[in-house]
């Protein structure tokens, strides 16, 4: 890949909780990423927004008689500047990515959907 300091790392999500059990707060958690290196550098997803629970409906006047769910699942694009992650750590370089990682370290539980994970 051609990455630099303006590339754009998009990642697009969705709350993919039960529906009969959606999580009553906004998920948050972090993305690292690592250089060949081996330099990491890390982001909170809320530094640009947090990951918003699922939306319940009630669609019909009797639900017990449709089979259809309350809820689907809505993805959104999250979009972090490598610039971003090389201010949280100068040693870190975009040219140079190798991995990125998922760290389930902020919201005490939930579940995500992951449709792609792409650059700009």
């Amino acid at each position: 890949l051609d990455l630099n300091g303006s590339s754009m790392l998009v990642l697009t999500l969705s709350d993919a909780s039960p529906a009969d059990n959606p999580p009553q707060e906004a998920i948050d958690f972090t993305i690292e990423v690592l250089d060949r290196l081996g330099n990491s550098a890390r982001l909170p997803l809320s530094s640009v927004a947090y990951l918003q629970p699922r939306l319940l409906a009630q669609i019909f006047k009797a639900p017990w008689m449709s089979k259809m769910l309350a809820s689907e699942m809505v993805f959104q694009d999250f979009e972090f500047a490598l610039a971003n992650f090389s201010r949280s750590n100068p040693a870190f370089n975009p040219a140079a990515l190798a991995e990125i990682r998922l760290v389930f370290d902020r919201t005490p539980a939930g579940s995500i959907a992951v449709d792609e994970v792409s650059f700009r």
